[in-house]
């Protein structure tokens, strides 16, 4: 071997270890960094965190509509609601031929609702329109103009009545919505809680649990709530609501001397003998396997255990050690089915959700061998545009007991909604409260009674 090919095969050798040399080192780092991830990951404020924020994108998942629908603070929405009854019955009924009379008819009536807000110019109309066998049973209005109410019911009095002021636009933001508003809130406080979460709350153990009918070692992050812990978290949340300018305003309109709200030291959420536990059961890998939530009040425990798998989703609850019923749950994206057991593996009945781009479905069936119930929604949007949608929803509530029907109604509401509003009510004759005539006030104060007596005829 001459001089020249010794000298390209030490370079060849020396390019190999250098590449080499480098793999190992990016390997290395890769592994430490790696290591130094997991450990974050595995923090037990992280973990909590984490099974929060999914349980959380969970339910939002599963009620959130699929399509965009309109929304503002300057719209019409009319609302037409009827009831149909095949049967009803109860116990009552042989010994109060009224009682199964106002029973009937109350479940054989319609209301016609148009509810107006011009959030631009403060204003606000509720309209309402109930009949009893097509025959008028109660008819009125709800205005607010100009930082003031007034109210007015058909037959009853034939001018607005003026009741003074209110301060309902005087906070309500032209940018957000109420849902918007609330969907802000809702998600603040989500975040205020999990921020507040201090690591000495969570305690982390290695033990032998219960998991899907057999015994596994897993890790177990667990929190206790007394009234201490829960008092100092609620105080921290009120404080970052007061500190936040959205959050504020919003609940300062639901509420005008909420920046004086304050919980005290002492509050007490709890029996004092009482606690909640809030536990997560974990795998190596920091895999969630089971989640846990006790109330302890004195010699009495409640326990509610969430089992997950790749392939099963089984809740428990468990009194004193002992099952009392058993959920198998099945999920997707849009849908949500809920087997209930008792201990003996029985089926008692099932719950489903079923919610697609246009439509909602909610059912509760729960069966034996002589009584049923059974409660169904369903939700059906329809000519959706930027501007105005329609929306149609079925309620129906059926019961058997011992064999007999009791109740067999269904609720029909025809929604429309648009963004465009024009209120313009003439309050030329309208009267104070307090300037109403004795008559009036008579009459007014006769109006449910006057209702009642409708309804049992």
């Amino acid at each position: 071997m001459d001089n020249s090919e010794t000298i390209k095969k030490k370079k060849k050798i020396k390019i190999i270890f250098i590449t080499l040399s480098i793999f190992l080192i990016l390997l290395a780092l890769a592994t430490i960094s790696l290591g130094v991830y997991l450990n974050y990951l595995s923090k037990p404020k992280i973990v909590v965190t984490k099974v929060i924020d999914t349980m959380n994108e969970n339910i939002k998942s599963l009620f959130s509509n699929r399509i965009t629908l309109p929304d503002s603070n300057d719209f019409t929405m009319t609302s037409t609601i009827t009831t149909t009854t095949n049967s009803v019955s109860s116990p009552l009924s042989n010994t109060s031929p009224e009682y199964q009379k106002f029973i009937n008819n109350l479940t054989n009536t319609e209301a016609t609702i148009t509810l107006k807000q011009d959030a631009t110019n403060k204003k606000l109309l509720l309209e309402y329109d109930t009949k009893l066998k097509k025959q008028p049973l109660l008819k009125g209005k709800y205005l607010i103009t100009d930082a003031t109410e007034y109210y007015f019911i058909d037959n009853y009095v034939s001018h607005y009545i003026n009741n003074g002021s209110n301060n309902y636009f005087e906070n309500l933001s032209k940018e957000a919505t109420t849902e918007q508003n609330s969907i802000y809130l809702a998600t603040f406080i989500i975040n205020s809680f999990k921020n507040n979460l201090k690591e000495d709350y969570i305690h982390k153990y290695t033990e032998e649990t219960s998991y899907l009918s057999k015994t596994e070692t897993l890790t177990k992050l667990s929190i206790k709530f007394d009234n201490k812990i829960i008092t100092e978290i609620a105080q921290n949340i009120l404080k970052d609501l007061k500190n936040d300018a959205e959050a504020s305003r919003i609940l300062t309109n639901l509420d005008s001397d909420f920046k004086n709200t304050k919980i005290k030291d002492n509050t007490t959420f709890l029996n004092e003998n009482e606690s909640i536990t809030f536990n997560i059961y974990t795998d190596k890998l920091n895999n969630v396997k089971k989640i846990e939530l006790i109330n302890l009040n004195n010699n009495t425990e409640k326990r509610l255990s969430y089992e997950i798998s790749d392939t099963a989703k089984i809740m428990y609850f468990i009194e004193n050690d002992q099952v009392s019923y058993i959920l198998n749950i099945k999920q997707q994206t849009n849908y949500l089915n809920i087997d209930l057991l008792n201990n003996n593996d029985q089926k008692l009945g099932s719950i489903s959700l079923d919610n697609t781009k246009d439509t909602l479905t909610f059912t509760v069936s729960i069966n034996s061998d002589k009584n049923k119930e059974e409660f169904s929604i369903q939700r059906k949007f329809s000519n959706v545009t930027k501007t105005s949608y329609n929306s149609n929803t079925t309620i129906t509530i059926k019961e058997i007991d011992n064999n007999v029907d009791i109740i067999d109604s269904t609720i029909n509401i025809e929604n429309s909604y648009s963004t465009k509003v024009d209120i313009n009510e003439d309050l030329t004759d309208a009267t104070l409260a307090n300037d109403l005539l004795p008559e009036e006030k008579t009459k007014i104060d006769n109006i449910f009674p006057d209702i009642i007596n409708k309804l049992s005829q």
